[in-house]
């Protein structure tokens, strides 16, 4: 199996992600749920009460629904108001279209008819299809989320519909961020193998959070240099690149089904696009890098290979994604610096930017997080010995204002070493 074991995030809302976790298992992979967006119907109901009053009424001639949000939503929304059982009488005289078949499921199994489901489950499809009706004098119901594209608007600007475009669903940040918090941690860290987008605001809520904890830049280089992204059509695709993050897999169908195929197609071939050489090469590095003036020479020179065919592959397989990093693990203590510590503290919430921001400040803090819990910043000192060290931790309990007992001080006794090696060549 394609996923065997791997990670794969998914930032859609938990009530919309059971499908999408089943195939990841089916796939072998370890589906992990982090919903960076909520959805909900728009709270007043003054702003919908004109459009869904006119569908009521009778006075539309075609609904448009966008999605299973929207579909939710327009239902919620019209029973609210009292209107619903107009609503569902009106829409049985008018012409319904969905845009995929999720959509049009979900509306059938409301009692609606559905009379047009595009081939191509995106807006431009929707356009197609909608360009080979007759749109003279017609009144087109839009609902929609309360941040949509403008590209179906544009398609029809040159039809004389008319277009009711009104928003039923909006789309926020969690207000509960812990677990995005956490996720933007283990994807720093190499945790993740794979991220799921399924829309715009999955993406551009991640970045937002991320902006906020000042994370932002190591999170865009991590997304594209760590892990593979896959995202479940054009205009998230575009939305991602445009945040700066490198997209990997967008399936020419924009369903989670499609993009899961797309994936395990892509994993399949850069398994197979690693021959013996590759292998060998992937081994060697892990081992160690020569300390030479041009350690490719010699590493090639092991593997029966030219220096440059070893930069060759080795810019391939980044390309690819197989190789994320090359650089030094350095030995602190082998270079003087002999005492370490991990600090947590009690930071005041409203105050923790600017904490932060003068641990940072500090060339010997190598790491610094935040963490749910009562000590909510923990950071990493590393210094010649333990007075400088202890100087440094003073320091910043008076720039911050910190009181020493609100800081934990948890000095390295016995250093541990993990070495994992991954075997690429042989069985």
């Amino acid at each position: 199996m394609t996923l065997n074991g791997k990670s794969v995030v998914i930032t859609r809302p938990k009530h919309q992600a059971g499908d999408l976790a089943e195939i990841v298992t089916k796939l072998g992979g370890q589906p992990r749920i982090v919903p960076t967006v909520e959805i909900g119907p728009v709270s007043d109901l003054e702003e919908v009460k004109k459009p869904l009053s006119l569908i009521a009424a009778g006075k539309a001639d075609i609904i448009i629904f966008m999605s299973q949000n929207g579909v939710s939503s327009f239902l919620t929304l019209s029973e609210k108001l009292r209107l619903k059982s107009d609503v569902l009488k009106a829409l049985h005289s008018m012409q319904v279209v969905a845009i995929g078949s999720k959509t049009g499921k979900m509306l059938e199994e409301q009692g609606i008819r559905v009379d047009i489901t595009p081939a191509d489950h995106s807006s431009n499809g929707l356009a197609d299809a909608l360009s080979r009706l007759d749109l003279r004098g017609k009144v087109l119901a839009l609902p929609r989320t309360d941040k949509p594209t403008d590209y179906l608007n544009k398609r029809l600007d040159g039809t004389s519909a008319e277009i009711v475009q009104f928003t039923t669903y909006e789309t926020r940040c969690p207000s509960d961020r812990t677990e995005i918090l956490n996720l933007i941690e283990d994807i720093l860290n190499g945790r993740i193998d794979i991220i799921t987008f399924t829309s715009s605001a999955t993406a551009r809520n991640l970045i937002q959070i991320a902006e906020e904890r000042r994370l932002a830049d190591r999170l865009m280089n991590s997304l594209s240099e760590k892990v593979v992204v896959a995202s479940i059509g054009p205009v998230t695709t575009s939305t991602l690149e445009s945040l700066g993050v490198k997209v990997h897999v967008t399936p020419e169908e924009y369903t989670i089904e499609a993009m899961m195929e797309a994936l395990d197609t892509y994993l399949s071939k850069m398994d197979e696009d690693l021959d013996t050489k590759d292998r060998q090469l992937l081994d060697e590095l892990q081992k160690a890098i020569p300390l030479e003036k041009s350690p490719w020479v010699e590493t090639g020179r092991r593997l029966g290979l030219s220096g440059e065919e070893v930069l060759t592959r080795l810019e391939r397989l980044s390309k690819m994604g197989v190789v994320r990093k090359l650089g030094p693990i350095i030995d602190a203590r082998k270079v003087g610096l002999t005492a370490s510590t991990l600090v947590g503290m009690k930071a005041p919430q409203e105050r923790i930017d600017e904490i932060v921001e003068v641990i940072n400040s500090y060339d010997e803090v190598s790491h610094n997080y935040e963490r749910n819990h009562e000590y909510n910043v923990w950071f990493t000192l590393t210094a010649p010995n333990q007075g400088y060290l202890a100087k440094i931790l003073q320091e910043i309990g008076m720039k911050t204002g910190v009181p020493e007992e609100d800081i934990l001080n948890l000095p390295t006794e016995r250093l541990f070493k993990i070495k994992a090696n991954f075997k690429m060549a042989g069985k």
